[in-house]
């Protein structure tokens, strides 16, 4: 992680807690991450563009957010075991 005074300091994840609005844009570069509302082009817990960079929790649903948050974690505990084997 690479703070706004310079200080570099490795992490093994960095957790970003933006609240109603993603804010994502702000902590993000590239093409194909975001849309152009600001939220993951990628499926919560799937793989993105960038290499060990994953979302979860963006998903808009009316069986609610605990139920995607139970799929979408399951998910993201596979694609990280496999990107780290």
């Amino acid at each position: 992680a690479v703070y706004a005074n310079g200080v570099e300091e490795p992490f093994d994840a960095v957790v970003a807690a933006t609240g109603f609005s993603t804010g994502l844009e702000e902590l993000l570069e590239g093409d194909g991450i975001l849309t152009r509302s600001g939220e993951p082009v990628s499926a919560s817990g799937s793989p993105t563009s960038i290499p060990g960079l994953y979302f979860i929790g963006f998903v808009h649903s009316l069986r609610g957010h605990l139920f995607e948050a139970n799929r979408a974690s399951r998910r993201l505990a596979k694609n990280i075991q496999a990107y780290l084997a």
